[in-house]
């Protein structure tokens, strides 16, 4: 069997490159051919592909990045960036509106929590960083937040805070975490609008 007859078989019973990109949260192009590349046996080519995705068009609207450079972590657990979101409209059908992100800035690894208030912040964020040291050995040295529910618990545990302010619509000035959060929106509003699917659904998609 040819290359060309197994793409096509393999296109046959997996789909076309629009179903991966919507089954992959509307995932860009570029990204995709890194993802399952032909060569490696995965599930289509897309060499000569150029998606054209309305859904995307209406869900990634972004503005230009800012420029300047942010501080660099040396190691695991250095340095954690964490964001809250919302209230997010409608309230999911088990009554969260907000959900909370941390980002470890060397790593880029990503845990997303939903969250009923704005009170339960606090608390993931100790869950999350008791965790995260246990888990990896390293500790938290620095936390760079938005908002500033922590700063004598971190002081005990001799973590530095930096607690910024972006200007309203400018979420670039906080980097990491608001640069996830959008991308994160981005793909649960492209999967809703996509499905049709009752929005109080946002979390099951976020998650």
């Amino acid at each position: 069997m040819s290359r060309t007859d197994l793409e096509n078989q393999v296109l046959a019973v997996e789909g076309s490159e629009v179903d991966w990109h919507r089954k992959l949260g509307h995932l860009g192009l570029q990204n995709m051919k890194k993802l399952i590349p032909i060569s490696q046996g995965m599930v289509f080519n897309t060499k000569k592909t150029k998606l054209g995705c309305e859904v995307c068009t209406f869900a990634k609207q972004a503005r230009k990045p800012f420029q300047g450079h942010l501080p660099k972590a040396t190691r695991p657990c250095e340095i954690i960036n964490t964001d809250l979101c919302g209230p997010v409209s409608p309230v999911t059908h088990d009554g969260y509106k907000y959900f909370i992100t941390f980002i470890d800035s060397y790593t880029r690894y990503l845990e997303e929590r939903l969250l009923r208030s704005k009170d339960e912040a606090a608390n993931a964020t100790k869950q999350f960083i008791n965790k995260i040291e246990k888990q990896t050995g390293f500790y938290v040295s620095k936390l760079k937040s938005e908002y500033l529910p922590l700063r004598d618990w971190c002081k005990n545990r001799g973590i530095i805070t930096d607690f910024s302010f972006s200007a309203s619509y400018s979420q670039q000035q906080n980097g990491i975490s608001e640069r996830k959060n959008r991308t994160l929106i981005e793909k649960v509003r492209a999967l809703l609008f996509d499905s049709i699917i009752d929005k109080r659904l946002w979390g099951e998609a976020l998650i």
